[in-house]
């Protein structure tokens, strides 16, 4: 039997679905039939339940007669959702191996439904006849969008094949997708191809569809070939998928179906397709209808020719040979009739060709020869094809069940072969490890022997006899060496598959002179005050030393040794040779003239020694208390003359030819006494190397005398009215001290480490504040041309602290507006207790003006108040001592006021105002009320308000009037609670 396996899987693109179409997924041909069993999951229909659950598992009992031999099972389950792709059938955990998917759009929502299917032969088979039951296929959360609009399910079944010899033969095929109709894709046709129908006596369609409903059979109809089919009473017309089980007879297989159908008057004998249409729906309602598999059953009596090819037979030379093929009748249903064609090509040219010579029955076989020749213009190893019933345009001859194993191909190797090309003599020069012997690479001529041609061996060997009777063979032909010179040597090429078929030819074997080079030395150059490295050679001082007197020699100098291995790029002026690198090895090439393979290299090296002088120190400088003499560290030159090389040597002399002399040179140079002031030192610097490289310097030493610093005095000054123990000095008050004559360098520090390195100098020593009472400064004495030669001093900062005294005594006097008034400052000395020595300098209104004499107060007697009360500071002077600052107050009061009894508003400048002395911008607050002799105040005045002129300033019809001559009456409240209110008369005299 022979399995025809066609996976296509597809998605169709419809307004309000998506689906896998239903395509051919197996055949059997012979005596074969089905049956199906399975079970829903569904307790009811999907309609009717009321409730929205679904079991996990369900049973089914497979029932075969002892005739039926299972040869194949498929287990397929679906349901609403995604899909749920691991099961478990009878304790088998099961994985889905396909899977198919379909989508419904309903109300703007995808409802998605899916299949699943698992290959479950071999559990049917050693199982058999029982139960079956399928669990873990849970859907209960999977199902709850679907309930509402009864499109809720889950089921399982296996389609079960099987062979019984009381069968007719038949072709049973096996179509498997998920496509699907619903009420707004009431429509679907499914072709279903490759199908060979012969009688159509006893031809069935079976089909596996989801989620039909009893209840929903509205115009649900299935055609076949444009009949419609159905089975009354189970599959009633209208209705056709509505949860039955023509297996079983049973109508409560709900919201599944496994049903078949006789087609004996729906298909014909000949037919090779069938059109299956299903319908649902009358454009308002309809019923959902899921199409998972279609089996179909029809009988069927066709051969199945296929060409096999077992041997071919060959003779020497000879482009003739037999062929020895048999054409089988496996897998068919029908007998071969005899005269079938039988086809052979090579390259798509055909070679030969015959026929069947009798009839070949179901699973029968015939043997059969043929002698071909093979082409010209064609490969002795290439692939002969063999074609069984077809004729030279490709068209079938006999009908039959698989037109795709007519043909078969077979590899071969015909022995017509030759030397390709002749064989050429070897060239190899000496090795100057082993005179008069060279290595050979025999195979040089393997490609020149045989060429394109295939299945060839090939040996070399050292006699002709060898070769002739293939018998020992050079082991290594790829590194032979010679044992005369010329040497002869033979060939013997061989047909892969008959060492009887064979050739022999033979070549010879040259070994050329190698001239051996001799020892070159090194070269080396100088270089001075650059690192570069790069010099000039001449390269041919080493000629004779590598050519050693050789004849019928060629010498050439090369860079590298991949130009001079290619001949190329060789140095063309090896007397005038600039180096590229440091160092650089020089590759040299001796050949024989005549033959330029035959060469021996050697190399040397060049070397530029590169010598440089650093920036060496130009004078070094010494001090010494007479400036005469001083001991030198002159290898404080060294490392920098160095300057980073290796390989050097400095020495230090006292004359420029002992330095170019190389000679007396200076035995301690890091404790060197100067011989003379100043004295020129030549520092030789050279290649450890090569001595002859080498530079020459020179530096100078000195020596300077070291400055004398005497001892200065300290300074002391007075503290200001803070007492805060800090002043201002200037420190240069003693450089005359400290120098005491002599020219140099003088600077201030705070500390005396500062003063020997010479770092933070004071900045301003004429003004400098001071850090601490007493506080030491320091003082550096430097020689103006080297600082380095240098004495230290040191002296102290003293702050002596001053009185402040208060006088405990106030000045009282009456206020002259503002709470100011004038006062005699003086007045206040009858309480100073001023001794002999001390006088007063001036006064001052603050401490700080009276430490630092700033801002004197300069007519004491007469000063004028600015506050209220307000502070007051004498400083006296004490010879020899410090100052000291006494202090006091000063304040006003309130005085009685004068009123005057009488005024005259004239204009003459004399008493024209009622003027009341003391009142104004005294008592600030004062009230005054003028009443004429009727009691009618006539005016109100205040702080704010000018003196009273005469004139009325109440009353509506009196504002600005003048009033006439007479007395007048006052109430003067002076808002002060020290005083009682004023009242009285004044006379106003125009």
């Amino acid at each position: 039997m022979k399995y025809y396996y066609l996976l296509l899987l597809s998605i169709l693109f419809f307004t309000n679905s998506i689906a896998q179409d239903i395509e051919l997924y197996t055949q059997f041909n012979g005596r074969y039939d089905y049956t199906a069993i399975g079970a829903t999951l569904n307790s009811c229909e999907n309609n009717r339940c009321g409730v929205c659950e679904i079991d996990t598992s369900a049973a089914a009992t497979l029932t075969l007669e002892p005739s039926q031999n299972v040869v194949a099972a498929y287990l397929y389950w679906a349901g609403s959702g995604e899909g749920e792709f691991e099961v478990n059938l009878n304790g088998f955990d099961i994985t889905a191996e396909r899977t198919f998917n379909h989508t419904l759009e309903t109300n703007g929502t995808d409802l998605l439904f899916f299949s699943a299917f698992a290959d479950v032969t071999s559990i049917i088979q050693n199982t058999g006849n029982g139960d079956y039951t399928l669990s873990e296929l849970d859907l209960q959360e999977a199902i709850v969008p679907y309930c509402n609009n009864a499109t809720n399910f889950g089921g399982w079944s296996i389609t079960i094949i099987y062979e019984d010899a009381s069968l007719p033969l038949n072709q049973l095929s096996i179509f498997d997708g998920l496509q699907g109709v619903s009420v707004d894709e009431p429509d679907l046709t499914i072709q279903l191809d490759n199908l060979s129908v012969i009688d159509n006596e006893g031809a069935k369609i079976g089909f596996l569809a989801w989620e039909g409903d009893s209840a929903l059979g509205i115009q649900e109809n299935l055609f076949v070939n444009g009949n419609e089919i159905f089975n009354e009473p189970l599959n009633p017309e209208g209705n056709i998928f509505n949860g039955t089980n023509s297996f079983t007879n049973s109508d409560e297989l709900f919201n599944m179906d496994l049903d078949f159908f006789d087609i004996e008057n729906n298909i014909d004998v000949g037919d090779t397709s069938a059109t299956i249409q299903l319908h649902t729906g009358n454009g308002f309602s309809g019923d959902l209808i899921l199409i998972n598999n279609i089996i179909t059953v029809l009988n069927s009596i066709l051969p199945d020719p296929s060409p096999q090819i077992d041997t071919i037979n060959t003779t020497c030379f000879s482009s003739e040979f037999q062929l020895n093929y048999v054409v089988n009748n496996f897998n068919c249903t029908g007998a071969l009739a005899p005269n079938t064609p039988i086809l052979f090509y090579i390259e798509d040219e055909l070679v030969g060709q015959t026929s069947t010579q009798n009839s070949i029955p179901i699973d029968g076989s015939e043997a059969g020869q043929i002698n071909i020749t093979l082409p010209n213009n064609v490969s002795a190893t290439n692939t002969i094809t063999m074609i069984v019933n077809e004729d030279v345009d490709g068209n079938i001859i006999v009908p039959e069940i698989n037109n795709d194993n007519n043909s078969t191909e077979f590899s071969i190797a015909i022995p017509v072969f030759n030397f390709e090309n002749a064989l050429i003599n070897l060239e190899a020069c000496e090795n100057t490890s082993n005179p008069n012997v060279a290595i050979f690479d025999l195979t040089e001529n393997t490609p020149i022997a045989i060429g394109e041609q295939e299945n060839i061996i090939i040996d070399y060997f050292l006699t002709e006899n060898q070769a002739e009777n293939n018998q020992t063979p050079i082991d290594e032909p790829t590194n032979f060496e010679n044992s005369s010179n010329p040497q002869e040597i033979f060939v013997r090429i061989t047909f892969e598959e008959d060492e009887d078929c064979y050739l022999t030819d033979s070549f010879f074997l040259n070994m050329n002179r190698t001239p051996i080079s001799g020892v070159p030395n090194n070269l080396t150059a100088c270089e001075y005050q650059d690192d570069s490295g790069i010099s000039i050679f001449d390269l041919s001082v080493n000629d004779d030393l590598i050519t050693n007197t050789q004849n019928n020699t060629s010498l050439d100098y090369y860079t590298n040794l991949e130009d001079l291995a290619n001949s190329i790029d060789e140095i063309e002026d090896i007397q005038n040779f600039e180096n590229t690198t440091n160092p650089q090895t020089i590759y040299t090439k001796l050949f024989n003239s005549d033959h330029p393979e035959c060469y021996t290299i050697s190399s040397f090296e060049l070397e530029v020694t590169s010598i440089s002088m650093g920036n060496i120190i130009e004078e070094f400088k010494a001090c010494d208390p007479n400036g005469l003499q001083a001991t030198f560290d002159l290898t404080q030159n060294t490392s920098i003359a160095i300057n980073n090389q290796s390989d050097v040597n400095v020495r230090y002399f006292e004359t420029f030819s002992q330095a170019d002399n190389n000679s007396d040179f200076i035995i301690n140079p890091s404790s060197y006494p100067n011989q003379n002031n100043p004295q020129e030192i030549f520092i030789r610097i050279s290649s450890n190397n090569n001595e002859d490289c080498y530079i020459i310097d020179s530096f100078i030493i000195s020596v300077f005398d070291t400055p004398e610093a005497y001892q200065p005095a300290d300074i002391t000054l007075c503290d200001d009215s803070t007492n805060d123990e800090i002043a201002l000095f200037n420190l240069t008050e003693n450089e005359s001290t400290i120098l005491n004559g002599q020219d140099a360098t003088i600077n201030y520090y705070t500390s005396q480490e500062d003063a020997d390195l010479d770092q933070n100098q004071i900045t301003a020593p004429t003004n400098y504040t001071n850090t601490s009472n007493p506080e030491e400064i320091f003082v550096r004495l430097s020689n103006e041309e080297l600082p380095e030669c240098y004495t230290t001093t040191s002296f102290t900062l003293n702050i002596n602290s001053i009185d402040n005294i208060p006088l405990n005594e106030t000045l009282l006097y009456c206020d002259e507006g503002f709470n100011l008034a004038t006062f005699d400052l003086t007045e206040i000395e009858e309480f100073l207790p001023l001794s002999n020595t001390e006088i007063i300098e001036n006064y001052y209104t603050s401490s700080a003006d009276a430490s630092f004499l700033t801002n004197p107060i300069t007519a004491p007697s007469s000063y004028g108040s600015i506050s209220d009360p307000q502070q007051i500071f004498i400083r006296v002077e004490e010879q020899d001592d410090c100052y000291k600052i006494y202090d006091f107050n000063i304040t006003v009061e309130n005085c009685p006021p004068f009123i005057p009894e009488g005024f005259s508003p004239n204009n003459d400048g004399i008493n024209d105002t009622f003027e009341i002395s003391g009142l104004y911008n005294i008592f600030e607050n004062f009230e005054l009320k003028i009443f004429n002799r009727y009691g009618t105040l006539i005016y109100q005045g205040n702080n704010d308000i000018p003196e009273w002129d005469g004139t009325s300033n109440e009353g509506i019809n009196n504002q600005g009037k003048e009033l006439p001559t007479g007395t007048y009456y006052y109430i003067l409240n002076l808002n002060d609670p020290n005083y009682d209110i004023y009242r009285g008369w004044v006379y106003l005299n125009r």
